[in-house]
Parts: structure tokens; sequence; C-alpha cells
């Protein structure tokens, strides 16, 4: 796999995708880890790489400072992150066919 860049991307190892993964879900509104992804260039250098599930009720701003609250924890445990990139999402839990229209809209400031 190749950047266009030119570096080549390799593996990460388990203890650092689990230490990256411990910081995001140990933030308390964080709701759910839906995806993430971890990539480490020829840099050695991580790009990292997350989608997050907040409530919600959660309003912009406050998902806003979440965001930038997850980059400084990831990069305490990732030193060599140079590319964070944290997708906010829905949550919609599993047992739960029709959710409310309303767990699709991210509010903004009132």
């Amino acid at each position: 796999m190749s950047t266009n860049g030119g570096d080549t991307a390799s593996s990460v190892s388990k203890a650092e995708s689990d230490a990256i993964r411990d910081a995001i879900n140990a933030h308390p509104r964080v709701q759910s880890l839906v995806d993430l992804r971890v990539v480490r260039l020829a840099s050695d250098e991580l790009l990292v790489g997350a989608s997050i599930a907040f409530p919600a009720q959660d309003r912009l701003a406050e998902i806003a400072e979440t965001i930038e609250e997850l980059k400084a924890a990831i990069r305490e445990v990732a030193p060599t992150a140079s590319g964070i990139y944290l997708e906010p999402d829905v949550y919609r839990r599993p047992d739960e066919a029709n959710p409310p229209t309303d767990v699709y809209f991210i509010r903004g400031v009132d």
C-alpha cells in the first residue's frame, strides 16, 4: 500500500493500536468507537483514522472540542502520530431497527 508521498505503509503493533483505542474509549463523551485504522509510514510516522459515535444530544461545539481533546490524548500515547483524522458518527443501538430521526443530526450552536 503506497501513499501519494511515496511512503510505504507497514504494520502497527497491537500494543500501539490498543493504546490509541484505549485513549479514545477513555473519553467520557465518546459513546462508541465505530472504526479505527492506524498505519505506520516508512518515515515511522503514524496515520490514525477513526470514526467515533457521540451522543445524539451533543452539540457541534462540544463534538469539535472533544475531537481536539482526543487528538491530544492520541498524541500522548502515540507521539509519532503525524496525521490524526477523527470523524464524528452516529451511534445506533443494534436492537433498534428504526431509530428516531434526531440521531442522524449534529446540532449546531442555537
